[in-house]
């Protein structure tokens, strides 16, 4: 079963952002996920860390938490890896 994860997210981007982000990282943890946040100030440095996160192993999975930016910038950072 799947259970680590980053969840990468746009620091810049919403101002309900902190509630919202609170509340998925704490069903996914009750689940038993363990959870890393994953904070980008752009969507370069999202990739940037998601490729850097991909090259290292360790993770089940990139969770990518905002809209269509967001999501763009973690399948740019996975492209080419094994994640």
């Amino acid at each position: 079963m799947r259970q680590r994860f980053a969840l990468v997210f746009n620091s810049t981007a919403g101002t309900i952002r902190p509630m919202l982000l609170d509340r998925v990282l704490t069903v996914l943890r009750d689940a038993g996920a363990a959870v890393v946040p994953l904070e980008a100030g752009s969507a370069e440095e999202a990739s940037q860390k998601v490729r850097a996160l991909a090259g290292e192993g360790g993770l089940d999975g990139i969770i990518a938490a905002g809209g269509d930016g967001t999501v763009r910038a973690v399948a740019t950072g996975v492209a080419g890896t094994s994640m």
